[in-house]
């Protein structure tokens, strides 16, 4: 196995731009919920959407590369953290330590 960081950068970049959509997605859908009638059907199809496209692209990036799968999940979780801290700075919850 040979070190190339081009793999590691593009699995980076495609975990952020997937923790995006994925969150992102999170979020409309759940802004929504209350103004839909089958708010479960909602949730459900939401998370089939959002799941599908993020393991999609990871697998296409990643192919059999442990180390650039590393990188995706790495990008993925930064959005995730991100964004849990503005959301507990929106609730006025304040940093955890």
């Amino acid at each position: 196995m040979t070190f190339d960081p081009a793999a590691l950068a593009l699995g980076l970049i495609t975990g952020l731009l997937s923790g995006v959509l994925y969150f992102g997605g999170l979020w409309l859908t759940v802004r929504r919920l209350s103004a839909v009638s089958r708010p479960g059907l909602l949730m459900v199809l939401s998370f089939v959407l959002r799941a599908g496209l993020t393991v999609a692209a990871f697998a296409l990036v990643s192919g059999r590369s442990a180390p650039v799968f590393a990188a995706c999940l790495l990008g993925f979780l930064a959005v995730r953290q991100v964004g849990v801290r503005r959301a507990r700075a929106g609730l006025g919850g304040g940093e955890e330590s």
